[in-house]
């Protein structure tokens, strides 16, 4: 049995049943069986037996190979992080459309489905190694099927030109007309010069369309005040506090004040205490009582 046979049967056999890839043996056969042929020496007539090709000399076709290889064992036993290593390389060595719908199966199977979308896309739209009918058909289906796990969303914001950020991850406002994410949770941050910036956690639960308003509210800004000779700025009268606190003389305060007072009256009734006619005192030795008192 080939590698690609044998590939095709270990993912067909571990694959959830829920989510059947019937792309995948035909992906094996681009992938692994199309390169291979391609770099097979042709036969001379003359001497019936193949022979050596600069294209099967050349080292980095051979790398190709080894990498695809290398990445559909991984992919074989589900090391999806794996297999994507080894069809990047692939890729960079040889791109093409099928090397594009490699990497959007590892993306589906990591359930990456923005980038398998993207990247279904461009192998359908790729000139290099074209895909076949059949291969084209399956990955049409496999775009359906990515879709049921992608949202579209269109965002509604005030003040327009506000910048945008999803996961802490900056949008272009270019990507804001084609803005598509993944089934699950997101954060949606939005922001403007002069505005109160929203955060809001978002639940995509299924595939569609997804409307978002976003209304950044202005920041407001108490204004400042100060005591201008006895006057606030905006002209008017400060309140006690503020003018006794701006003041900051002891002559201000009102219990200077009321000690003053309560001194001024004891000492006006101690005066009058001490100099005052009693009307009581004794007379002096000998006098009969008409005399002088003190």
């Amino acid at each position: 049995m080939s590698l690609g046979s044998r590939c095709a049967t270990a993912v067909s056999s571990k694959r959830h049943a829920t989510r059947p890839t019937p792309w995948i043996t035909t992906l094996v056969t681009s992938l692994i069986v199309t390169p291979i042929a391609t770099l097979a020496p042709p036969v001379r007539a003359d001497q019936g037996k193949p022979q050596a090709t600069e294209a099967a000399a050349d080292p980095k076709r051979a790398e190709y190979v080894t990498a695809v290889e290398n990445g559909l064992r991984e992919f074989a036993v589900e090391h999806y992080l794996e297999a994507r290593s080894w069809f990047l390389r692939a890729h960079e060595l040889r791109p093409s459309a099928r090397t594009l719908r490699g990497l959007a199966a590892v993306e589906f199977e990591l359930r990456n489905y923005t980038k398998a979308k993207r990247l279904i896309e461009e192998a359908l739209a790729a000139q290099d190694d074209t895909l076949t009918p059949a291969q084209r058909s399956e990955s049409e289906e496999l775009l359906r099927k990515t879709e049921a796990f992608v949202a579209r969303v269109h965002l509604v914001l005030s003040p327009k030109g506000a910048a945008v950020r999803i996961d802490d991850i900056a949008v272009e406002p270019a990507e804001l007309e084609k803005l598509i994410v993944d089934v699950g949770r997101h954060v949606f941050e939005i922001s403007a010069q002069g505005r109160v910036t929203q955060r809001r956690q978002i639940d995509v639960e299924h595939g569609g369309a997804l409307q978002l308003t976003f209304d950044l509210t202005p920041v407001v800004s108490a204004p400042a005040t100060s005591v201008v000779a006895g006057r606030l700025s905006n002209g008017s009268a400060p309140p006690r506090d503020m003018a006794a606190e701006d003041d900051g003389s002891i002559l201000s305060e009102w219990w200077f004040w009321a000690t003053a007072g309560l001194v001024i009256a004891g000492g006006v009734v101690g005066g009058f205490l001490l100099f005052g006619d009693s009307g009581s005192e004794p007379p002096i030795n000998g006098d009969d009582g008409k005399a002088f008192r003190l």
